[in-house]
């Protein structure tokens, strides 16, 4: 048919109206994204429509679409042109328009949104979304792409939402539950996560991507044996892949089965000689083993694998203690400046600062200190995880009374243990490790690390504590000990034929009369190192998003006030031999005075090997595990000194809780 009418004037088609929309003068057209521009002298720019032009428009293509009802051109091509208009509003009203009368104009509506969302005109593709949900309300993949939308402009409770209304009209979705891990993961919601997965997991127990989730979920909440149990389902499905192999390694490190660690790296390498994570794994496996060279050769692999490598710097820092080359100090600080996950880039930072600390730059090296600290308090924020001093002190004050009563707690006969506690307490980077080293190079002792089995006992007894009178609570205890006493025993290493066991969880602090109660027969040790010189090798340090405290000068100081509150209750209820006090200094400075001194106290036979931890080649994975490894010395003393003129906030904190800055005692003892 001609395009010219019977009155000799043109007929416009939706094609020529589209042209000649879009045919103004330069002046009357706005820079918009990118995918919607016209090429106009050499600039791209897109027309903005209003209303009224597109009811112009989507009149033409009414009509065109009542002359020929089988051809979809017309209608797409006014799709087309939603995307020259910014009011959603306009979009939602002509969205619903053409589902109520052309449902087949449906898809080409998705792909619009689809547009929208990839070039983050996130409003507009919900308006189209929005009203798609409206036209089709059985599709659970609108509510799926809806969630998407919503968690994109961070609005996570509306997401999941969304993901529940699609879960009713398609329950057991596989798109469904991918996509809730995901966008846990996106949000660092672990618990939901984990909830998540195991719902799949009823529905179809096999699905492996489920056992992938949990597995990373039971990981990010430090239950490192569970996450090696979940994954054994994902590597099942497929043994020879490398991947897996070294995902499979790692979480075996984590929970300390070294053995099986390393067959899966092995294997990993085995399977793919080249894999830069399989190298890496490698090298975290032989730091914690103590096998340093080992663990450098397989971390400068990984480098020659992959030159930007973020992980590997941070690895090879940490076993270089900070000594970087300039070309590896140039690729971390390129590094810094790329996108990277907020984890990498606060190790890196770390990392950095620890080079700049070594080599004298100590202004740079505490920004980057700085920086990290920032990075992982938005991390423990987002993930809900918050340091509540008022509750700390509310419950130190609440319990003090509690305290008391243990002290004269009589728990009478205990059963036998395989090994006799050593709990090793303090605040971190006290100098627990150092401790824990000297004593654990005695034959008949096994050190163990920082265990997990005493703060979830100490947490069911405080909240117990808490709502009820001190008789009640203390015939709680009469009733929990024994159960307690073994759950404790049953989570900790097998001693091997060791007489001793040490726990050198330092947060133990807080619960050193319930441990007397459970334990009677335990020796608690308290190690104190002068408090600046703590709070600051506490800020220097990588503490992850569990330690909320760590990452700001006076959260540091006000935790430091809670412990010296807290052990100052203790020292004044026990005596001497049930609570022995050890100061750092002088154990670094009296070395074999006072490693004959906590032997004897431990009630062991004196060994020479106690005054070289350093040979020991037992796993070590706190952040002390490079720097035990080399002879006791003084030079790792005194660190904050270079850095006084930036603690300011940090003493101020500590002087206002009346904390003596060099000895860390309450000068305010009443």
């Amino acid at each position: 048919m001609s395009a010219v009418a019977k009155t000799g004037q043109p007929r416009i088609t939706i094609f020529g109206l589209i042209d000649s929309l879009i045919a103004r003068p330069i002046s009357s057209q706005v820079s918009l994204p990118v995918s919607n521009f016209r090429r106009v002298e050499t600039r791209w720019y897109m027309k903005v429509l209003s209303k009224k032009e597109l009811l112009s428009a989507y009149s033409t293509c009414t009509t065109e679409m009542q002359k020929s009802p089988g051809v979809s051109m017309p209608l797409q091509r006014f799709v087309e042109l939603l995307q020259y208009t910014d009011k959603s509003d306009v979009i939602t009203y002509f969205t619903s328009r053409l589902l109520n009368k052309y449902p087949q104009s449906a898809n080409q509506l998705h792909a619009l949104a689809s547009r929208f969302s990839q070039n983050r005109r996130l409003p507009d593709s919900l308006a189209i979304l929005s009203e798609m949900q409206r036209a089709f309300p059985d599709d659970a993949r609108i509510d799926i792409f809806i969630a998407r939308i919503h968690l994109a402009m961070d609005r996570y409770e509306n997401a999941k939402i969304q993901l529940g209304i699609a879960n009713k009209k398609s329950p057991a979705s596989e798109d469904v539950f991918d996509f809730a891990c995901q966008m846990g993961i996106a949000r660092r919601d672990w618990r939901y996560v984990l909830e998540t997965a195991d719902l799949w997991l009823s529905a179809t127990p096999d699905t492996v991507k489920a056992w992938q989730y949990k597995s990373q979920a039971l990981f990010e909440f430090t239950r490192f044996k569970d996450a090696v149990a979940a994954y054994r389902h994902v590597l099942a499905s497929d043994n020879n892949n490398s991947s897996a192999c070294v995902v499979m390694g790692r979480l075996c490190v984590s929970a300390e089965k070294y053995d099986e660690a390393e067959k899966h790296i092995s294997k990993a390498l085995e399977l793919d000689p080249k894999s830069h994570n399989a190298m890496y794994a490698m090298s975290n496996l032989y730091k914690v083993l103590g096998k340093l060279e080992l663990s450098k050769e397989y971390c400068q692999q990984a480098l020659s694998q992959k030159p930007d490598f973020p992980l590997a710097y941070v690895q090879l820092s940490a076993l270089q203690q900070g000594a970087l080359s300039e070309e590896q100090t140039a690729s971390v600080r390129k590094l810094l400046t790329q996108a990277l996950h907020p984890d990498h880039r606060a190790s890196l930072e770390f990392a950095l600062a620890d080079h700049c600390d070594r080599v004298g730059q100590y202004a740079e090296a505490f920004k980057h200190y700085e920086h990290g600290n920032l990075i992982n308090s938005k991390i423990s924020e987002q993930e809900g995880i918050k340091f509540e001093p008022q509750k700390m002190f509310a419950d130190l004050d609440r319990m003090e009374g509690v305290f008391r009563a243990l002290t004269n707690d009589a728990p009478g006969h205990v059963p036998p243990v395989p090994a006799i506690p050593i709990f090793i307490v303090g605040m971190p980077r006290s100098g627990t490790t150092l401790l824990e080293s000297i004593l654990s190079a005695h034959s008949q002792v096994l050190g163990a690390g920082e265990l997990r089995g005493m703060p979830p006992i100490y947490t069911d007894f405080v909240s117990y504590a808490s709502e009820h009178t001190v008789s009640d609570t203390m015939t709680f205890l009469a009733t929990k000990r024994a159960k307690w006493r073994e759950e404790y025993m049953a989570a900790t290493p097998d001693p091997a034929g060791h007489q001793f066991i040490i726990d050198k969880q330092p947060i133990n602090f807080q619960a050193v009369g319930l441990v007397r109660s459970i334990f009677p027969e335990a020796k608690i040790l308290h190690i104190r190192r002068p408090p600046v010189e703590t709070c600051f090798s506490i800020f220097r340090h990588n503490f992850s998003k569990f330690w909320p405290f760590a990452h700001d000068q006076r959260d540091i100081g006000t935790f430091y006030h809670t412990y010296a509150k807290t052990c100052q209750i203790w020292h004044g209820l026990f005596d001497e031999q049930d609570f022995t006090a050890i100061e750092y200094a002088t154990l670094i400075s009296d070395l074999e005075g006072q490693a004959r001194r906590i032997v004897n106290i431990c009630g062991l036979d004196w060994e020479g090997d106690c005054l070289q931890p350093h040979l020991s080649d037992r796993p070590i994975t706190t952040p002390s595990s490079v720097q035990v490894r080399t002879p006791i010395s003084v030079k790792f003393s005194g660190r904050s000194d270079h850095y006084l003129k930036h603690l300011q906030p940090l003493v101020d904190t500590l002087q206002a809780a009346s904390i003596d800055i060099e000895t860390g005692r309450l000068t305010n003892i009443p």
